[in-house]
């Protein structure tokens, strides 16, 4: 059975949320503003390495990520389309010049864990250095379109690339560290240094076997329960009840619903559709 990171941290976050998203299989038709730029975002700079893993000049690689941006129009809204577009030309400017071999884009790997489960990720892209301080090594990059940089405290809690680094360890790869790429998408910043950062991170091998171990202990609490009948999980998927959380929360509404005991039925039509692992919202983890 697959169970990803993302999987593990929506089980993490609220068992009634997993219900919907993995047990029912649903996603949102109308995602927010921050998904769509982080989906477009995604999308353009997939393209960009991808032409040149492929041997296109860093120039036609531009082009090929600009020519997605053309592409978007009539699917985007107008102000995302052209904040993207903004923060590709300045990236594109920022890093044209810089060195490493593309070694994956969008690459799928996976590894079976000792619980019965198969642990998949989807790295934005593994960097290959030729030379200098990191000569030799494989490198994650991991993309995050961001309003506001991450803070050091989250960063402390960032530990998703750390599964990446476990795992890519354990078929071969001589990686040691990862970089969370942030773009902010937040408007009027003319500072380029404040609209791009790399933090590097670089985890220990105590981290890296703890995380897992705790990833391993939640999808064997997932299996057991997706080996269930659906009917059995929804009335074992207790909710949250907390307002943070549920209020950014894509179902609260039908989760209101169901716990005043109302049919739901329209709500799952008109505002949900079955998953579709080809689209955006899944491909990129949104």
């Amino acid at each position: 059975m697959l169970i990803s990171n993302s999987e593990v941290d929506t089980a993490l976050r609220c068992k009634r949320l997993h219900y919907y998203q993995y047990a029912l299989g649903l996603y949102p038709k109308q995602l927010s503003r921050a998904n769509h730029i982080g989906l477009l975002g995604h999308h353009v700079l997939e393209h960009y390495y991808q032409a040149i893993m492929d041997g296109a000049s860093r120039e036609d690689a531009f082009r090929a990520g600009m020519n997605q941006i053309v592409a978007s129009y009539g699917h985007e809204e107008p102000d995302i389309v052209k904040l993207v577009s903004q923060r590709f030309m300045q990236y594109h400017e920022k890093y044209k010049n810089e060195r490493f071999k593309v070694a994956g884009v969008e690459s799928v790997f996976s590894i079976p864990l000792e619980n019965g489960t198969t642990y998949p990720l989807t790295l934005d892209l593994l960097a290959y250095y030729e030379d200098g301080n990191w000569e030799g090594e494989y490198v994650i990059f991991d993309h995050k379109w961001k309003y506001d940089f991450f803070t050091t405290d989250e960063l402390s809690m960032h530990v998703q690339t750390f599964k990446y680094i476990w795992t890519l360890r354990k078929l071969g790869y001589n990686v040691r560290r990862s970089i969370l790429n942030q773009i902010r998408y937040r408007e009027g910043i003319k500072d380029i240094d404040k609209i791009f950062r790399r933090e590097v991170l670089v985890p220990t091998d105590t981290q890296m076997e703890n995380i897992m171990r705790e990833h391993m202990a939640v999808s064997s609490e997932i299996k057991a329960a997706k080996e269930q009948p659906v009917a059995w999980y929804k009335d074992h998927a207790p909710r949250r009840f907390n307002a943070k959380d549920c209020g950014f929360c894509y179902f609260r509404i039908l989760c209101r619903q169901e716990l005043m005991g109302k049919d739901p039925s329209a709500t799952i039509t008109n505002m949900f559709a079955p998953e579709d692992p080809s689209t955006f919202y899944r491909k990129y983890g949104y």
